[in-house]
């Protein structure tokens, strides 16, 4: 795995770009060898929008991902996803990537947004009886890791190494998590228990990748959340000062989210539409694995 720029430094801006453009230079340096042949997946970021890295460096470092690079870039690995709603709609949208679909129908309300999830689950089985070289992708521990149940590092890494210790067709693992907003919750808002809880959780699980809070709109957060929302992004500043010493592969969700500023980004403030989704779902790929040219 490797270290994508986090902070200030992965400051990026959303803009929709020509992918049949092959003279512009952000379409370029994203595509490499693709530049003249871009697949569903790739043409659909750049004309839905992307959060292009304002940064030159962290712009070199990314590659998009088409369906068969992604396929490639997670073949020997065991990857899990789990945690919260927003790492739920992560793991839809790198599902489609891998099935070469772009969905677009708004995930609105929990329960829709579970039975997505079980659904496209059910596909990537499919996909997988079908050709028994498809990545191996998995959505586990909902409830243990959803971050309601306290302590939450005992219950989500319990549940996390109990998966890990399964027998599965690739010894090489990895596992993305998120659950910081409801830890603040049942925390009480306590900042330093919350990173107290999620620095726990990462001490007892090996090869996590950690998918940060995003930013939240307050003017679209609905009127009995609002409260519940007030406070969370100093956990995300203050955790940002401790990951030097954390051994974790961290994912900036907070950067990209708060510059996404169209009307159909977000519908309540917090939750991402899932054009969104798909670009996490790129920084999840290049955190995974570095697209050589």
């Amino acid at each position: 795995h490797r270290q994508l720029p986090v902070g200030t430094a992965a400051s990026c801006h959303w803009a929709a770009h020509d992918p049949n453009n092959t003279k512009d230079s952000v379409v370029r340096s994203l595509l490499g060898p693709d530049v003249d042949s871009p697949d569903l997946i790739q043409s659909r970021a750049f004309t839905e929008t992307s959060c292009i890295p304002d940064q030159a460096d962290f712009l070199s470092k990314l590659h998009l991902f088409s369906t068969e690079q992604a396929k490639q870039c997670l073949s020997n690995i065991t990857l899990a996803i789990t945690g919260d709603s927003y790492m739920m709609q992560l793991f839809i949208e790198l599902a489609e990537i891998l099935l070469g679909i772009a969905t677009n129908d708004p995930i609105t309300e929990g329960k829709y947004r579970r039975n997505v999830t079980t659904a496209i689950a059910n596909k990537l089985v499919e996909a997988r009886k079908k050709d028994k070289d498809f990545p191996y992708v998995n959505w586990i521990c909902r409830m243990e890791c959803f971050g309601r149940d306290p302590p939450f590092y005992e219950v989500c890494s319990d549940c996390v190494n109990e998966f890990k210790a399964r027998q599965h067709p690739y010894s090489e693992m990895a596992t993305a998590v998120s659950a910081m907003v409801h830890i603040f919750h049942y925390q009480e808002k306590n900042v330093t228990k919350t990173l107290d809880d999620l620095n726990k959780m990462f001490q007892r699980t090996e090869k996590l990748v950690y998918a940060s809070m995003p930013s939240y709109r307050m003017s679209k957060v609905p009127i009995k959340y609002k409260s519940a929302t007030i406070g969370r992004e100093q956990v995300y500043w203050d955790h940002l000062k401790q990951l030097d010493t954390l051994g974790v592969r961290y994912l900036d969700f907070f950067q990209l989210t708060s510059t996404c500023i169209a009307d159909n980004c977000t519908y309540d403030g917090g939750h991402r539409s899932r054009y969104v989704n798909r670009w996490k779902a790129q920084l999840l790929l290049n955190t995974l694995c570095e697209f050589s040219y």
